[in-house]
């Protein structure tokens, strides 16, 4: 009987007189009516719900809802230091204070942070986590499970990558492209100097010969992914653990593809080209270094003017690390065993060594164990690597539960934009070592 007034009283606000509707037009109010009552009751519910407000021990403000839960979410996978790192202290803490101890914990706090009544069976729970919608338009809730493991793998992954060795970035000129297309480089060799104007004078143009090089960046990628029953099973540690493996990875994919284009280098490194020193001369000692330093440092223009280039970087393979350092941080070199005058060492804080291993692994076209190398400051361009718009750390992105429908697992993408390429030949040296 209450119901019945109920929804007279809401034909009659409308304007309807009920004794005129025809059964069809009853029934389609009353349709009306009850999804007006049950939108206000989902209304009144959320309303009920406390908001997530973690407040740090002695008060403060808190963070947002959406970075304490992926603060959870990284405590919860044992990574509390990078959550610290990436979200602030304060976060991390008031992650820890939601005392989230395993996955159906993370998917039951996510639902709720989003307003939504958890489900009871565990299945349900996990896919209702998954497909978490926001309330109006549909679109996804910045709450869904998927945006938090993806923004917490995203975390893992991308310090993981940038704590792992990136040998080429000291000596790399950086640097970042708009588009997959080929791009073209000035070496600075190649840039003929500025000219005296005469009174009245006319501003040459300027031309460049064999001043120009090309690179280009490709994309990079790997599935990453979790089954539904690592977390209805409480085993996202295989998850965090591939996140880590996959910015370890990344990093490692830029060194091979660096690293393999400076091993197979018998064509940037000639003779002609004065940047090579090779036979028993060029075994890696205090005179062969002196010999390359000099060699870059007579390196002229197209016409003929000094470049003003100076070593920077001496690059070794493991096989001669031990002798680098002895050039490079004794006290006192003795160049012949007949020498007199000054024993001091000239080349002591002179140079930043390197060490790369795939310099002498035999898998890379061109490595050795006896070649090393001298380049000049990184803006003098010797090695270029370039990202799509400056993008340096990987990219992880969400696409589906069901994406695959013959698996039951969640996937997302892993991808970078990168490539690289030899720059100015005149900032490097080479020396044979044999």
């Amino acid at each position: 009987m209450a119901a019945e007034l109920e929804f007279e009283a809401y034909a009659e606000s409308l304007g309807f007189d009920l004794a005129t509707l025809t059964d069809t037009q009853r029934h389609g109010l009353e349709g009306e009516w009850r999804d007006a009552n049950r939108r206000q009751e989902l209304a009144d519910l959320r309303a009920s719900r406390p908001v997530l407000d973690f407040r740090p021990p002695g008060g403060g403000r808190p963070a947002a809802g959406e970075v304490v839960l992926q603060a959870a979410a990284l405590c919860l996978f044992g990574r509390d230091e990078v959550a610290a790192k990436a979200l602030g202290a304060d976060a991390a803490q008031q992650g820890r204070d939601m005392r989230i101890r395993t996955a159906l914990d993370l998917c039951e706090a996510t639902l709720r942070a989003a307003g939504v009544t958890p489900p009871r069976g565990k299945n349900e729970l996990v896919r209702a986590a998954f497909e978490l919608q926001a309330s109006a338009g549909g679109s996804p809730s910045t709450y869904s499970l998927p945006t938090l493991l993806g923004s917490s793998a995203n975390t893992m992954i991308v310090a993981a990558y940038t704590e792992a060795p990136q040998t080429w970035r000291p000596i790399a000129d950086i640097r970042s492209a708009a588009n997959f297309h080929t791009q073209t480089g000035i070496r600075l060799s190649g840039m003929p100097g500025l000219e005296r104007v005469a009174k009245g004078g006319e501003i040459r143009h300027g031309t460049l010969s064999e001043g120009t090089y090309t690179w280009q960046v490709d994309t990079y990628a790997r599935l990453l992914g979790i089954d539904r029953r690592d977390i209805v099973n409480d085993s996202l540690g295989a998850f965090a653990d591939n996140s880590v493996a996959f910015g370890r990875a990344a990093a490692r994919s830029v060194n091979n593809l660096v690293w393999a284009l400076w091993a197979n280098n018998s064509a940037h490194f000639t003779v002609g080209r004065g940047n090579i020193q090779s036979g028993g001369g060029s075994v890696l000692s205090a005179s062969s270094l002196s010999t390359a330093l000099a060699n870059m440092a007579k390196q002229t223009d197209g016409d003929g003017n000094p470049l003003d280039l100076a070593g920077r970087f001496l690059i070794v393979p493991p096989e001669l690390r031990e002798t680098a350092i002895a050039l490079l941080e004794s006290d006192a070199i003795q160049l012949a065993s007949t020498a007199t005058g000054p024993t001091g060492n000239v080349f002591q804080g002179a140079l930043s060594l390197v060490v790369e291993p795939r310099l002498s692994t035999t898998s890379y076209t061109g490595s050795s164990t006896t070649a090393w190398y001298v380049t000049a400051a990184p803006s003098d361009g010797a090695l270029v690597v370039g990202f799509l718009d400056n993008k340096q750390t990987p990219t992880i992105e969400y696409f589906g539960f069901d994406s695959d429908p013959s698996m039951l697992t969640a996937l997302w993408r892993c991808y970078m934009d990168y490539g690289c390429a030899f720059g100015d030949y005149k900032a490097a040296q080479k020396s044979a070592g044999a």
